[in-house]
């Protein structure tokens, strides 16, 4: 695990996130990435019986998903599942706690993070968006959004990135489906070679 940490932090891009991430939520575990902080990762000697409990309450069946795909028999597939996974028992632990409700932002809020290696400057911004609704059009109207703002023919591509003074990249984000209120972020970076699009952030 410090190997694949160790790995993010080399990457601008991966701690300018971080950085941006821990100042947009303060009590929403959005604030960090899946795989945690240095002092979480120095500390799982001693966090065995935690990740014991996470394992018995989540690697349960109530939540996982078989798919059995391509030309087989019905009854033989099934056969087949119940013999290898028959025996796995239901969790027996009660459901961890909601994530936290994260505070109204009601002010900007700027994070510099100093970078000692070789990288070029870059600027990152993101907005709160509500979570994803399939039965509210605003939903959709910031998938097109995120589609149009993006596009390498678009409006915003033409202004940042082949017009602009010094060539750049320009990337916009949208959290695909979030289950909370997340961020629809913006990312422009100079480039010293030929401008090329970069969709996803």
């Amino acid at each position: 695990m410090y190997g694949e940490y160790r790995k993010g932090q080399s990457d601008p891009d991966q701690v300018v996130f971080e950085r941006l991430q821990g100042a947009a939520f303060t009590e929403h575990t959005y604030r960090h990435d899946t795989i945690g902080y240095e002092a979480d990762i120095a500390a799982m000697p001693n966090g065995t019986e935690d990740a014991r409990v996470f394992f018995d309450r989540w690697y349960r069946p109530e939540h996982a998903h078989l798919l059995v795909v391509g030309d087989v028999d019905a009854e033989s597939a099934h056969a087949a599942v119940a013999r290898a996974f028959g025996g796995w028992k239901a969790g027996t632990r009660a459901p961890a706690r909601a994530p936290s409700v994260e505070p109204r932002k009601t002010t900007e809020r700027r994070v510099v993070v100093p970078w000692t290696g070789s990288a070029a400057p870059r600027l990152s911004m993101a907005w709160k968006i509500p979570a994803h609704d399939a039965t509210n059009p605003d939903t959709a109207g910031l998938e097109i959004a995120a589609e149009m703002l993006r596009a390498e023919t678009g409006d915003l591509q033409r202004l940042l990135v082949r017009d602009g003074r010094r060539p750049c990249t320009c990337r916009i984000a949208r959290g695909a489906a979030p289950a909370h209120p997340f961020g629809f972020g913006l990312q422009r970076s100079p480039c010293f070679t030929t401008p090329r699009f970069a969709p996803h952030w």
